[in-house]
């Protein structure tokens, strides 16, 4: 009877201990999911505040005791709330920005409307000397005065003529230069800043708009499990060398492949096609980028090899959005899992 009770408080004590890791997993998804879906603003400010929840996501997957408990939550709260105020000034920035572009739309509109008045104040000013002429009874004045406000007309619309195509013209680079500013801004809220390659946003809204037009489509994600060369240094020339190849790899799928960086260490290709009709195989992706990578730094070659990881989900048409996206995080999440 006693050997079954102790069992029985082992069988407990060990359903006990899956039930704590299966809490620490999902607390760690929630830490980087809070990440990953937070608005873009700037992109260096999002990939600060998702490296810091990666961090913090990869302690929260360990046993802690009750002090570390509390202190990662002071930490979690402490990313959040400074990524919230960066976030409303870069918010008050922008409003400024386009404060100070309407009111010099404003005062631009009032130039024109000023230079409007005055032609016609002119005109008035010629017509009424005119009918004086007229009232006078005088032919000759009257003569000398039609000549004078003709040759004022003629002038006032050539005038009016030069101001209006000045003003066009003016527009004209007005909108272009606004054209460059917002394909400018548009662009840069969609790149990431290191790789140059579509962010998480993009590849979010690539997603959206699949699962949206019902279509059935695969996600290749592709974890990179040991992001921390010996120099800092390196790390950026070595995710600017991966990015290439994999944007090399993915290049010859065309409009069906997008690629992008998913998260701080995972990078993503998003097929508009059902896994089995993929132009490309995980595993192919996996052997091409798993290796070395030649790194130049300070006039020197440095080689730095990298251990990939690749997994595929697939959202078939007419399945579960809610099952997909569960998928879809879990497959991020094991890919870069160490």
């Amino acid at each position: 009877m006693a050997v079954i009770c102790f069992r029985k408080s082992v069988s407990e004590l060990d359903s006990f201990a899956e039930q704590q890791s299966a809490l620490r997993q999902a607390l760690a998804r929630c830490i980087q999911a809070a990440g990953q879906y937070a608005v873009e603003l700037r992109p260096e400010d999002a990939v600060a505040l998702r490296s810091n929840l990666e961090r913090l996501a990869e302690h929260a997957a360990h046993a802690m005791d009750r002090a570390s408990t509390e202190r990662l939550q002071a930490d979690v709260r402490g990313e959040l709330r400074a990524y919230r105020d960066v976030a409303q000034k870069e918010a008050q920035d922008l409003k400024a920005e386009v404060n100070t572009a309407i009111e010099s739309m404003q005062s631009f509109i009032s130039t024109v409307t000023t230079t409007g008045s005055d032609h016609e104040s002119s005109l008035r000013r010629e017509f009424q000397v005119l009918q004086t002429a007229a009232d006078s009874g005088d032919l000759p004045t009257i003569r000398a005065t039609i000549r004078k406000t003709i040759d004022a007309a003629i002038q006032s619309c050539e005038d009016i003529r030069r101001s209006r195509e000045l003003v066009i013209a003016q527009l004209r680079d007005e909108i272009r230069s606004l054209h460059r500013e917002v394909d400018h801004e548009r662009r840069a809220a969609m790149e990431d800043p290191i790789t140059h390659m579509w962010n998480r946003t993009k590849l979010d809204g690539r997603i959206h708009d699949l699962i949206l037009l019902n279509e059935t489509f695969c996600v290749f994600l592709i974890g990179i499990r040991n992001l921390s060369p010996r120099d800092p240094r390196l790390l950026p020339e070595c995710l600017r060398a991966f990015a290439g190849r994999l944007q090399n790899l993915a290049g010859h799928s065309g409009e069906i492949g997008m690629t992008g960086r998913w998260s701080e260490d995972t990078f993503a290709i998003v097929f508009n096609l059902p896994l089995a009709g993929a132009p490309i195989t995980h595993n192919q992706v996996e052997c091409t980028l798993n290796g070395a990578y030649a790194i130049q730094l300070d006039g020197s070659s440095h080689k730095v090899k990298l251990d990939i990881l690749v997994q595929a989900v697939e959202r078939p048409k007419n399945s579960s959005e809610g099952t997909f996206f569960l998928n879809l995080g879990q497959t991020a999440f094991s890919v870069t899992a160490r």
